[in-house]
């Protein structure tokens, strides 16, 4: 069948086109299709070459398939392309049946000849349209030079940057440097790190590039070293010369941190005040009861601590001992923590003391040596509680609102007495002006309230539940009635604790914080603005006796 000319399509960079009319466009053309001899088939005016991805005596060809016949409808019979191509225009020596591809590259070009190329489509029987425009390129010879390429450890690996991390002061950190030719020429490596001198602590190791040649395809490795001698961020940078035309200098940066030697360290804290003082007070306890105290250990280095045996070297002696040991022989792992308890349970009255070694592998804090200390006092004799101490509002703290969360710490009664407190908010320090008076006031234990009145209560309450079973007619009547109030009577004074909110809690006043288990807070209102105001904090064991607190001042904006 004779061959027709058609239309080839342009897509992309230099085009060729010979005996067509169609105007050169850098974007897609349309196709133009023709019916001969039952083909339908597209063909393609302007042919495109991509040369630069290629290797030398290779073109890469492209166009793109017809989708219509000549009469606008689908073309559903193409089967496939042929390439043609030889030296001479119009004149063809090879062909290459591509199938169904649209791309395809030509290999085996000889490099300074001029190539022209034309494409054919045929159907799925076996008929072929005419020649597409024909194209012609001049295969290049590549130059011939060499190509550095440096990759590293540390990702990613070709942007000649090796930051090293945080390396223990004195420990030795390396990493490989590979330095390639991807060039088609000999590369010849200079002198590394001649003009861009490492200083320490980086520093060159196992150098087996400088001084040598590289041929096509071949690396060679060289290795950096990061041994910081002291704490702290560092950085350098070293120059790679060589014979590299368009990059004779790669400089490859540096960085890298000490951070000290990890190593465990132990904190001790006890439940009571100074928490890190490694002295437990136990204060005043009568003989025959007892009192518990919370020792917790931590980690607070940065390497495991192990614990050994708590009390086995310096060992308690009795009223003291180690009670719920959950430490003893432990690894505790950086920021991790465990406790123990300490008793005191003195059998006669005096001043005891004593203290206990808490071995570890900490190595500048082991063993550690806990003091603990406390006083029996006579079982026969009435002790008063301990001294309240003042929380909140600070003395002499200024700018307050006339409603004020008072603060305090609870006291401890020696004889496991139930303490309520009185507190004087007086405008003198004698606490004789203008003062307002809040009495019987609880503590709070795990949400409940304890008043020195309950007890009171609550053996009347019982009383008159025993005489109602046994009182005949109308007084079960009465009893009844004086029982749901003595009911209310307890429920008052053990929730409201004989104030307005005396119990714990968040305390949205001042500067005031949450109120802890150990500490004892009542709201009041009704201050006078702009008044200096005193106040203390009297603890009542309700056997008779008291201990009063400190006396300080505030003043209310």
């Amino acid at each position: 069948m004779s061959r027709q000319s058609g239309i080839f399509h342009l897509t992309y960079w230099q085009v060729f086109c010979f005996n067509c009319n169609a105007k050169i466009f850098r974007e897609r053309m349309r196709f133009l299709n023709f019916k001969y001899k039952g083909l339908y088939a597209g063909l393609i005016c302007c042919l495109i070459i991509y040369t630069s991805p290629l290797f030398a005596g290779s073109l890469e060809l492209s166009w793109d398939a017809p989708t219509k016949n000549a009469d606008g409808g689908p073309l559903t019979d193409l089967a496939g392309f042929k390439i043609y191509y030889g030296t001479a225009s119009l004149s063809y020596s090879n062909s290459i049946d591509v199938g169904m591809m649209t791309v395809y590259q030509v290999n085996k070009l000889t490099e300074g000849v001029s190539y022209y190329f034309s494409v054919t489509a045929y159907d799925t029987s076996g008929n072929e349209s005419g020649y597409s425009n024909e194209t012609s390129y001049k295969i290049l010879p590549v130059p011939v030079a060499p190509e550095i390429s440096v990759t590293d450890q540390a990702a990613p690996v070709d942007d000649l940057q090796m930051p090293f991390g945080d390396i223990t002061v004195g420990a030795p950190s390396v990493q490989t440097v590979t330095i390639s030719n991807n060039g088609n020429a000999d590369l010849l490596i200079g002198d590394i790190a001649l003009s861009d001198r490492l200083m320490s602590p980086f520093g060159i190791l196992n150098d087996n590039c400088s001084g040598h040649t590289l041929g096509p395809s071949s690396a060679c490795t060289l290795t950096v070293d990061f041994t910081p001698t002291a704490t702290g961020p560092f950085s350098d940078s070293f120059d790679i010369p060589s014979s590299d035309t368009d990059e004779n200098t790669v400089t490859v940066s540096l960085n890298g941190r000490g951070v000290s030697v990890p190593v465990p360290d132990i904190a001790i804290t006890d439940s009571t005040d100074p928490v890190y003082d490694l002295n437990i007070s136990f204060g005043d306890i009568t003989e025959g009861l007892s009192s518990v105290q919370s020792v917790t250990l931590t980690n607070s280095g940065n390497a495991d601590l192990i614990i050994g045996d708590i009390a086995l070297s310096d060992y308690l002696m009795s009223p003291f001992g180690i009670l719920n040991d959950n430490c003893s022989g432990r690894t505790l792992g950086p920021s991790s923590a465990c406790t123990f308890a300490v008793g005191f349970s003195p059998a006669t009255t005096g001043t005891f003391n004593d203290t206990f070694d808490v071995p570890s592998n900490d190595p500048d804090g082991a063993p550690a040596t806990i003091t603990v200390g406390g006083r029996g006092l006579s079982s026969l004799s009435l002790n008063p509680p301990s001294m309240p101490r003042l929380v909140f509002p600070a003395n002499y703290q200024k700018d307050l609102a006339t409603t004020v969360g008072f603060r305090w710490e609870k006291s401890e009664d020696p004889d496991r007495e139930t303490v309520s407190y009185d507190l004087y908010i007086c405008e003198d320090e004698n606490f004789t002006t203008g003062c307002i008076v809040r009495t019987d006031i609880a503590y709070k234990v795990d949400s409940i309230y304890y008043a020195d009145m309950a007890g009171y209560w609550a053996v009347s309450f019982l009383s008159g539940i025993v005489f109602l079973f046994f009182s005949p007619g109308r007084n079960k009547i009465y009893l009844t009635i004086l029982i749901m109030v003595m009911t209310v009577l307890l429920l008052v004074s053990c929730g409201g604790g004989g104030g307005s909110g005396g119990g714990g809690g968040i305390n949205t006043y001042g500067s005031a914080t949450d109120t802890s288990y150990d500490e004892v807070s009542q709201t009041v209102s009704g201050l006078q603005g702009n008044a200096v105001y005193f106040w203390r904090v009297t603890a009542k064991d309700g056997e008779g006796g008291e201990a009063v607190s400190s006396i300080w001042r505030f003043q209310t904006h």
